[in-house]
């Protein structure tokens, strides 16, 4: 049984399936390539199966790591290949969405690709945060590929007196 992490990198070792020998061969135009089962159902592709890459795509979901800092909510995510002017990140007290697209330099058509596995293109992500924040008080930078949000929280007491006046 495969781990978790083979599932997800499609390293895992895929039962191969036994040719029937009675069959025609198929005809095949150029090289071809072979590609694991586990990676045939994520976004590779290989010059064995063609996708329609003019097709619209959907967007992108980013991925994101969210910790505790005390005082601050941190959220990295990494955004390796994206210019930083084409970020944009939009905040309220309670939720955070980041929105960006990654632009591939090179035209390369796709005859040329022996495999593609990079996502090009518009990606976002909404999170609910765990803890209000105060949005005036909150910072981003990007090191290394890695964006880090900084969310300063705000502090409110939990448990609020009301005075009762009498009339």
């Amino acid at each position: 049984m495969a781990s978790f992490f083979e599932k997800l990198t499609g390293t895992s070792q895929a039962p191969r399936e036994v040719a029937d020998v009675r069959s025609e061969p198929e005809e095949e135009e150029g090289p071809q390539y072979e590609i694991s089962a586990a990676a045939s159902r994520s976004n590779v592709t290989s010059r064995k199966e063609k996708k329609d890459w003019s097709l619209p795509q959907t967007e992108g979901q980013l991925t994101v790591d969210i910790f505790d800092k005390g005082d601050t909510i941190v959220i990295q995510s990494a955004v390796a290949g994206t210019d930083p002017k084409d970020l944009d990140i939009t905040l309220t007290h309670d939720m955070i969405t980041i929105k960006g697209a990654r632009t591939q330099s090179d035209e390369i058509t796709e005859d040329n690709y022996y495999y593609r596995e990079l996502y090009w293109g518009s990606f976002s992500r909404s999170i609910i945060l765990p803890e209000e924040i105060d949005e005036d008080k909150c910072e981003a930078s990007i090191k290394n590929g890695i964006l880090t949000i900084k969310l300063l929280k705000k502090h409110r007491p939990r448990t609020q007196k009301i005075k009762i006046e009498s009339q």
